[in-house]
């Protein structure tokens, strides 16, 4: 599974010693209203010397917490390279999900994705920055983050995708609000290690009515909490999306 400039290593377990970066969000297949969906994965080194990665593919919905890493890599010094379709090319089970790149220098790596429909005149996607596992956008425990120009109406729809980012089970919960201020109510969700999943049309989980602008705010109360949080607002009309990342 090699690229140019990357030399494949040995298979390694779950107890590498390297700094996830975390890709919160993949697709590869359909979606709703016709959409057909890939994510492009680059990654960069920005060292002098050479660096080593490794992919954990983590399914949406399941148990993570006992993958284990693919092959290791190491990508030379000052450069790059992409995956096309990287849930597809790393053989990730179901159609959606997270990406672990497992790295053993992270402050040398730059991660980025961008997961995108295909449309009959070509492409518009998202992008997703990988995010190291120790940065301040993980969330962790009784700390409040909030996501705002979200929208539900004829014209978007919101989904809000959730990471966990430790290998405890956690719940989140999230409070749903007007642009005004008004609370329509709140729901909250439970994961198992290093699983994932994603509401889509969130809004609808509290209330039918028409949204603009909106925002939730998302924390969790689970001791040792680790987790990432965004919103994908996405146009009803081309499924053209948008990423948004908490305040």
């Amino acid at each position: 599974m090699g690229l140019p400039g990357c030399t494949p290593g040995v298979v390694t377990g779950g107890g590498s010693s390297c700094t996830p970066i975390w890709v919160a969000a993949a697709a590869a297949g359909s979606g709703l209203n016709g959409t057909q969906w890939k994510t492009d994965l680059a990654i960069t080194n920005l060292g002098a010397i050479g660096i080593e990665y490794s992919i954990q593919l983590l399914p949406r919905g399941a148990d993570n917490g006992a993958v284990e890493m693919g092959d290791t890599f190491t990508l030379g010094a000052n450069k790059s390279v992409t995956y096309i379709d990287a849930w597809t090319e790393f053989g990730g089970s179901g159609n959606t999900g997270a990406i672990n790149v497992c790295v053993n220098n992270a402050a040398m790596a730059g991660v980025n994705s961008r997961t995108y429909n295909i449309g009959d005149q070509g492409t518009f996607g998202q992008s997703v920055v990988g995010v190291v596992g120790d940065e301040a956008r993980v969330i962790g425990s009784g700390r409040k983050a909030r996501i705002g120009f979200l929208s539900q109406n004829e014209d978007f729809r919101t989904n809000i995708g959730f990471m966990n980012a430790s290998n405890a089970a956690l719940t989140i919960k999230v409070e749903f609000f007007s642009a005004d201020g008004t609370s329509f109510g709140a729901d909250s969700i439970s994961l198992a290690p290093l699983s994932n999943n994603q509401w889509n049309e969130a809004f609808e989980r509290v209330t039918q009515t028409q949204v603009s602008g909106g925002y939730v705010d998302v924390w969790s109360d689970t001791a040792g909490a680790a987790f990432l949080v965004y919103g994908s607002v996405v146009d009803q009309h081309t499924g053209d999306p948008m990423t948004l990342w908490p305040f």
